[in-house]
């Protein structure tokens, strides 16, 4: 009698002892952050992925309005499933290995899907239509080109464009790309942090790759040198946060809701 309890016991314990999920602990640039999501706007949400070091609640852009933001209905260090919250009007999964973010409005409707990947780049969904946005101008023409006759380029697809801000005497000025990119299929992003190069040259993805200055781009402009790049229009490199990355999601299929809200983030013109 006294072994069969004993088996029975034992029994149990194996039973109940299933696997361990260790939970990834989220990273950025090599070191252990927190991703917030947060309501932006009426069909928009705020996304933030910070290292810990950085106390700030967000990065200061000069291209976002200083308003009050609500407390982050997600707010994440380790991820070990699949993480499903309403944030606003938008349905929000977040899924570790590599971080995705999913965001679906209420009608169903798959508004963006966010990728970290693993060499830093920020990956999204180009989708079905044209991609409008960024901006006045595009990539630098090839020497030569005859600017007067070229095509303006409303449809960004199918370029990387460096985002240089620039002075172009062979076309019609000044150049000031803007990371705000609006997909006809329903969806828009605008990257606030970091200053980013915008690869859109696959057809179903499209890349957010962090700008890396370089020495040059350190230079101080002064009156001998303003005719070249020298880190002319770019934030200050002394200001650049490795791995900081905030980035506003919109649902742009009624454009009217998405214009109004992007007012909201950017403050009216």
């Amino acid at each position: 009698m006294r072994m069969r309890i004993v088996f029975t016991v034992v029994c149990l314990l194996i039973v109940n002892v299933g696997p361990k999920v260790s939970a990834q602990t989220i990273t950025v640039a090599g070191q252990p952050a927190e991703l917030n999501i947060r309501t932006a706007g009426d069909a928009s949400i705020r996304v933030t992925l910070k290292p810990l070091t950085y106390v700030d609640d967000f990065p200061f852009s000069p291209g976002v309005a200083t308003r009050a933001y609500p407390k982050p209905v997600i707010s994440l260090r380790t991820l070990s499933a699949t993480l499903t919250r309403t944030v606003g009007a938008l349905s929000v999964e977040v899924r570790p290995n590599p971080l995705t973010i999913t965001a679906t409005n209420a009608r169903g409707q798959r508004v963006q899907q966010l990728t970290l990947e693993p060499d830093g780049r920020l990956s999204f969904d180009i989708g079905a239509g044209p991609v409008l946005g960024m901006g006045e101008g595009g990539p630098r023409p090839t020497p030569g080109t005859p600017w007067r006759t070229a095509p303006v380029q409303f449809d960004r697809r199918g370029k990387l464009d460096t985002m240089e801000p620039r002075w172009q005497s062979d076309a019609y000025g000044s150049r000031n790309p803007v990371a705000t990119l609006v997909g006809t299929s329903g969806w828009a992003l605008f990257v606030a942090t970091p200053w980013v190069q915008v690869d859109m040259m696959r057809a179903d993805r499209g890349f957010f790759i962090p700008w890396k200055p370089t020495a040059a781009d350190s230079t101080p402009q002064n009156v001998r040198n303003q005719q070249q790049a020298a880190g002319k229009g770019l934030p200050p490199t002394d200001r650049i946060v490795p791995g900081l990355i905030d980035v506003f999601l919109f649902d742009a299929h009624e454009p009217v809701q998405f214009t109004r809200d992007y007012s909201r983030v950017s403050g009216p013109a």
